[in-house]
């Protein structure tokens, strides 16, 4: 039992540190990918570029794709943790001998 908890424990940690790792890896700045344009009064507007990092949060299909995806692991974590347990029988003969004087 101390094992199959270990195992788990030890799959949950994993996967929450590769989830930060991700995590951090999409939190990173994009850096400048916004053009700024000036007008005569001076003022200026930013104009988001097709491409930015926003875009891809705005899509549903990404949203669909990772819940998906999320859902799969969570279902992987949870079978397989069933599948570890161990069927064994323990039997026990005990023999007691008595002298009768």
């Amino acid at each position: 039992m101390k094992n199959a908890i270990a195992s788990v424990s030890s799959r949950i940690f994993l996967m929450s540190l590769f989830l930060m790792a991700a995590v951090n890896a999409f939190a990173q700045e994009a850096g400048t990918t916004s053009q700024t344009n000036t007008t005569e009064s001076h003022s200026s507007s930013t104009v988001p570029v097709p491409n930015d990092a926003q875009s891809w949060m705005s899509n549903p299909i990404v949203w669909v794709v990772g819940g998906v995806v999320l859902l799969l692991i969570i279902v992987l974590l949870v079978s397989n943790s069933r599948g570890n347990t161990s069927k064994s029988t323990v039997s026990r003969t005990t023999t007691t001998e008595v002298k009768v004087d």
